[in-house]
């Protein structure tokens, strides 16, 4: 009698949950999964998006690896890449930096807000700020360097676009890095830093020896997701108005050959191998984990 009491009472639980997970499992399949698929067919066929798709096997993808033909998917695909490695590993970087140094601070509280509010504000809104910054005729950064005898300065010239979205997006990421971090410093037993004082260790010796060993899950996490996350970057480029000179590979594919042209088999193509990329970034990310992450407290 338990027992079929006790099996009344699983199938209960596992029809509530099956009914609590319809919801999303539905809007995974309906928005997700589906949508990924018609892309893969798509990107084997010949489609503008106004007429049916023409089945062209592999026409799409050979196309996209003729290196004499196709250049600017590739020149893009190498923009992003330094992209998402720079941002990642200075997100990386200064979140650790100023998590180490504010955590003893008295007045850390009130830097920790400053310095996290461009994290919580929309991506539209910072990159409009950023825009007027930049302007070379009336913005403050410009003015700046005219005062100290720099003229002309284009911040969105070809050679310069780089390294000034790189600066505004670090500006608006490593908020975020910075609080994980937080609570990554305190969870390292106190007995760690005790013993190091003890054996005369120095600050520099303590942060490589004890700090960052035990922080690595966090840096892990954070190269993980910002890596997958920047290779991905659009709504920046888009918002400040780099749509035309498609920098990155995802403006690229969207304005070069998605929407509104008639090669939106192309871009599928473009997007299926691109996702393939992103999986193997993070997959590569995992396995090499084990090698430096540390997860012994």
């Amino acid at each position: 009698m338990e027992k079929v009491k006790t099996r009344k009472l699983k199938n209960h639980d596992a029809l509530w949950g099956a009914a609590f997970l319809a919801p999303i499992t539905a809007g995974m399949i309906l928005f997700v999964l589906i949508p990924i698929g018609y892309a893969v067919y798509l990107s084997f066929t010949k489609y503008d998006m106004f007429n049916a798709p023409v089945w062209r096997g592999i026409a799409n993808y050979q196309r996209l690896f003729d290196l004499s033909k196709e250049t600017q998917f590739w020149l893009s695909l190498k923009n992003v890449a330094i992209f998402a490695v720079l941002v990642s590993l200075l997100n990386v970087f200064i979140g650790l930096i100023l998590a180490n140094m504010l955590k003893s601070c008295k007045a850390g509280g009130v830097y920790k807000v400053i310095l996290y509010l461009p994290t919580v504000c929309s991506v539209v809104a910072t990159t409009a700020i950023w825009s007027w910054m930049y302007n070379s005729d009336y913005g403050p950064i410009s003015a700046l360097l005219r005062f100290v005898g720099i003229n002309g300065y284009e911040f969105f010239a070809p050679a310069h676009v780089m390294p000034s979205m790189i600066f505004m997006c670090v500006w608006g990421g490593f908020g975020g890095s910075m609080f994980l971090y937080f609570a990554a410093l305190k969870n390292i037993p106190s007995y760690l830093y005790e013993a190091a004082s003890i054996d005369g260790a120095g600050s520099v010796r303590t942060f490589f020896k004890i700090t960052f060993p035990m922080v690595s899950p966090t840096t892990f996490y954070l190269l993980l997701i910002g890596l997958v996350g920047n290779l991905q970057v659009y709504s920046q480029f888009l918002a400040i108005g780099l749509d035309g000179y498609t920098p990155v590979l995802v403006i690229f594919c969207y304005a070069g050959h998605g929407y509104g042209t008639t090669t939106y088999g192309y871009a599928c193509a473009m997007g299926v191998f691109y996702g393939l990329l992103v999986g193997v970034v993070a997959f590569v990310n995992f396995r090499l984990s084990k090698y430096w992450t540390n997860y012994d407290v």
